[in-house]
C-alpha cells in the first residue's frame, strides 16, 4: 500500500497534491482496516468477497472508492514493475464490480433563485459578500478560485475575469493557506463579467483597506482568505436565507445551470466552468428546472 500510494500519479504522469492527495490516503487506509494483517498472497477472492459484501461503517461513496483502490492496487501487483522485476501475483483476486456512484444529496439541491441569491448576498459580511456573485454569475468559480482572486486578474474596461489561482493548504493538504495551482489545466479561463457586476467590483475594490495588497479578497487576519472563513460566512448565510441545505458549490450549479437556460451551448458551459470532459458538467452541474421545462 505505502508503495501504490508512493508511486500514484495522474494521467498525466504528475503527482497527486492537496485534497486528491488526502482522499488517496483516506482510501488505501480503509483497505488497511480490512486487510492491514494479511500478506499480500493472503488477500483471496473469497476475502475479497466477505469484505465487498459486508458492512461498510464509512459510508458509500468512501466504499466506492476503496474498490477502484483496491482492484487497481491489485491490477499493479499482477503487473511486471518498470524495472523488470517479477510481479508479486501472478492471478488478480479481484474479480467483482466496482459499486455504482451513489445519487448525491446535493443532486437534490435546485440551482439559487435570485431571491435566495439576494439573501445569501444580504446575510455575507460585507468585506466578502461580493462572492456570492462572483460564484453564481462570473464563471462559477470554485471556493478556492474566489479566494485567490487578485485585483488585477479584472479587466473592468473589457468586462473580463481572468481566474488563474487557488488557494489551498499546498501539496500536502496540511498548515496555513497558500496561494496555489488550479485544479486541473482547463481551470485557467478567462470569464466574461457580466455588466451589473461592474460597479459592485469597482466599489469593493476601492473600499478594500489596505491598497497595496494585491489580494481581491483582504483577511481579517493572515495575508490570504482562507476557504474556511469564506466557507463559514457562506455556512450562516444559508442559515440565514432559510436555506440550509445550500453549499457554495451551488452557487457553481446555478452558474452552469442558467447558462445552458439562457442559450449557451454546451461548449461553452465547460469553458466557463473549466471543465474538459462533458461528462463532469453534465452529470454534476446541470440541474432540470421544471419551470424550464413547462
Amino acid at each position: 500500500c505505502d508503495w501504490y500510494v508512493e508511486r500514484h500519479r495522474k494521467p498525466d504522469g504528475s503527482p497527486l497534491r492537496g485534497s486528491s492527495a488526502r482522499n488517496l490516503r483516506a482510501d488505501v487506509s480503509h483497505l488497511r482496516r480490512a486487510f492491514g494483517s494479511l500478506r499480500l498472497r493472503e488477500v483471496t477472492a473469497a476475502v475479497i468477497s466477505d469484505w465487498y459484501f459486508g458492512p461498510h461503517e464509512e459510508g458509500l461513496w468512501a466504499f466506492q472508492r476503496a474498490c477502484q483502490r483496491m482492484k487497481s492496487i491489485m491490477r499493479d501487483a499482477c503487473s511486471p514493475g518498470v524495472d523488470g522485476s517479477p510481479a508479486l501475483l501472478l492471478a488478480n483476486p479481484w474479480s467483482l464490480p466496482i459499486p455504482p456512484d451513489p445519487t448525491p444529496g446535493s443532486w437534490l439541491v435546485p440551482p439559487v433563485s435570485s431571491e435566495t441569491l439576494r439573501k445569501l448576498y444580504d446575510a455575507f459580511p460585507e468585506y466578502t459578500r461580493i462572492s456570492v456573485l462572483l460564484a453564481a454569475w462570473a464563471g462559477g468559480m470554485r471556493i478556492g478560485e474566489v479566494c485567490g482572486l487578485m485585483d488585477t486578474d479584472f479587466d473592468l474596461e473589457n468586462k473580463v475575469l481572468m481566474i488563474r489561482r487557488s488557494v489551498s493548504h499546498g501539496a500536502d493538504d496540511l498548515g496555513p493557506s497558500r496561494i496555489g495551482r488550479l485544479k486541473t489545466k482547463g481551470s485557467r479561463r478567462t470569464v466574461p463579467i457580466p455588466d451589473m457586476l461592474i460597479p459592485l467590483i469597482r466599489m469593493h475594490l476601492e473600499d478594500r483597506p489596505d491598497q497595496s495588497n494585491h489580494m481581491f479578497f483582504q483577511a481579517k487576519r493572515g495575508e490570504i482568505l482562507c476557504q474556511n472563513t469564506l466557507r463559514n460566512h457562506f455556512m450562516k448565510a444559508r442559515k440565514a436565507a432559510g436555506r440550509p441545505d445550500l453549499q457554495f458549490r451551488t452557487l457553481r450549479v446555478t452558474h452552469a445551470t442558467r447558462l445552458m437556460l439562457d442559450g449557451s451551448s454546451l461548449k461553452e458551459t465547460m469553458d466557463a466552468l473549466g471543465h474538459v470532459r462533458e461528462e463532469t458538467t453534465l452529470r454534476h452541474y446541470l440541474r432540470a428546472v421544471p419551470e424550464h421545462q413547462r
